[in-house]
């Protein structure tokens, strides 16, 4: 889990981090055309959801296609890689240690995001190799803070 308090001042927009996310097994829930849906390994499952998509525990879709704008701007990365997987099938996900920017921080109300811990900021990230994505609607990833994904954040020196 995310330790914020080892941070003395709070995330700003521009902020250049470090993430990292330990390699984790887990198995597919299922496949579509365009996403991979992930069982998610971290999540504790929230006995009161609002969303269908939890009915059977912490669920996640990640993009299959290799180059599209939300490929890019996820974080998020599976070993095998989500056009290989198939639904039941096993493989790891995690967060390669990566260098991002913070395009946005949301400052969240109790229930407004789903699943457990509830979050009370988000930090809507971008990696830096693909800066542009910002100017997409979906080119980039949601950190929640706190987080029950075992996240290592690192705010580096602004350059």
């Amino acid at each position: 889990m995310f330790d914020t308090t080892a941070h003395t001042r709070p995330f700003s927009k521009g902020d250049i981090l470090q993430v990292h996310c330990p390699w984790t097994p887990t198995t597919v829930a299922e496949v579509e055309e365009d996403y991979a849906v992930l069982h998610w390994p971290w999540a504790p499952i929230d006995p009161a959801p609002r969303c269908p998509w939890y009915a059977n525990g912490p669920q996640r879709a990640l993009p299959r296609a290799v180059n599209s704008p939300e490929s890019m701007g996820e974080l998020y990365r599976t070993d095998p890689e989500p056009m290989h997987l198939s639904a039941g099938g096993e493989c790891r996900v995690g967060i390669p240690t990566v260098k991002v920017s913070v395009a946005a921080v949301i400052h969240c109300e109790p229930r407004d995001a789903h699943g457990l811990p509830q979050p009370d900021r988000t930090l809507v990230v971008v990696p830096l190799e693909h800066s542009w994505l910002q100017d997409y609607e979906d080119g980039g990833s949601m950190i929640h803070i706190p987080s029950a994904e075992p996240i290592t954040i690192e705010r580096l020196p602004a350059s």
